[in-house]
C-alpha cells in the first residue's frame, strides 16, 4: 500500500506549495499558522497526517 503525500504551505509560500502539490497530482492540504509577537510562528495541520509523507514548504528568508 502506497503512503499518501501531503503538502502544507507557510504564509509566504502558498503559491509555490500549490504548484508543487499540483505537480504531484494532489491538492495543497489545509493548515493554519499562529504568529507570535516575537516573530516566531507555529504551524498546525488542519487534517490528519498519520501514515503520510508530509512536506511543509516555507521560506527561511525573512520577508521584507
Amino acid at each position: 500500500m502506497e503512503r499518501p503525500i501531503k503538502f502544507f504551505a507557510g504564509n509566504n509560500t502558498k503559491n509555490l506549495a500549490s504548484k508543487i502539490a499540483n505537480a504531484f497530482g494532489v491538492e495543497l492540504n489545509k493548515s493554519s499558522i499562529v504568529e507570535f509577537s516575537d516573530g516566531e510562528f507555529e504551524p498546525s495541520f488542519d487534517e490528519t497526517v498519520r501514515g503520510a509523507d508530509v512536506f511543509l514548504i516555507q521560506s527561511t528568508t525573512p520577508s521584507i
